[in-house]
């Protein structure tokens, strides 16, 4: 059994469909961002455009609307990605299958765009626990994620906690790099007081199972992001799985979810 109390960014996030992640530019040019998740949860599987040209831009999401999208799934099954609210895209038949390989195409106002990822397996979280720790003379509650991390597979994950009326306001990711094969109780800890806020009230926590390009963008995202925060640094673009020249990344990911009511 390993304690985990690894890489937790903390990212502002804003409400959208999912979320929108407002991305600094190192120059100003207008840029395709594109958000895409396949997942082995069709509710879960979308595709999110829009163009942005700097950090200090407006937050508002300037919907791309006129693309053509389209997944391929294992290079044979294509599924047509169509236009369900401003710059969303779905397919109502499309499933995640774990093993799988995707790839996305979009097509718009004459440039393409593509990116490939292959789904990992799902890995189940056997149990969560909310238990209070001391910080800095206060205490806080931290949930904590129990799994069993599988021997001989290279592993990257992003804990996901969703609350009755939101979403927590965090990212937290995990490479297995040191706790390979080992079981994992992996600590999240509460932003902005979530979890005080939530007492009473069930939590769920999704564990995805993410390739390795996808943990690399939020892995850069955050560094992007306290880079642009500080007053003498230069924000570098977060790195990305899609091509030519856009921003975001394209995520075929396995989810595992589990919910504890916490009490207070």
């Amino acid at each position: 059994m390993k304690k985990i109390i690894c890489l937790s960014f903390l990212i502002a996030l804003f409400a959208s469909c999912e979320q929108v992640i407002d991305v600094p530019l190192k120059d100003a040019d207008e840029r395709l961002v594109v958000e895409a998740i396949v997942t082995n949860d069709s509710d879960l599987c979308y595709v999110k455009l829009s163009k942005v040209s700097n950090f200090y831009s407006s937050n508002s999401f300037n919907a791309v609307s006129n693309a053509v999208v389209k997944v391929i799934e294992n290079g044979t099954v294509e599924y047509s990605m169509l236009l369900v609210a401003p710059g969303i895209y779905k397919a109502t038949s499309l499933i995640g299958l774990p093993g799988s390989t995707y790839q996305l195409n979009i097509s718009v106002n004459g440039e393409q765009y593509s990116a490939i990822s292959k789904m990992p397996a799902p890995v189940s979280i056997d149990s969560l626990t909310l238990k209070d720790e001391f910080f800095f003379g206060d205490t806080s509650k931290v949930l904590t994620c129990h799994f069993q991390d599988p021997l001989n597979v290279s592993n990257n994950y992003r804990y996901k906690t969703l609350f009755t009326d939101s979403i927590g306001k965090g990212i937290s990711i995990d490479r297995d790099q040191f706790f390979n094969g080992e079981y994992i109780d992996r600590d999240l800890f509460s932003v902005s007081g979530d979890f005080e806020k939530s007492l009473g009230d069930t939590v769920t926590v999704e564990l995805w199972s993410i390739d390795a390009a996808v943990y690399d963008y939020f892995f850069t995202l955050a560094a992007t992001l306290n880079s642009a925060s500080g007053q003498f640094a230069t924000p570098a673009n977060p790195n990305t799985n899609v091509s030519n020249g856009a921003l975001g990344y394209f995520s075929a990911h396995a989810i595992s979810r589990r919910g504890i009511k916490l009490i207070p």
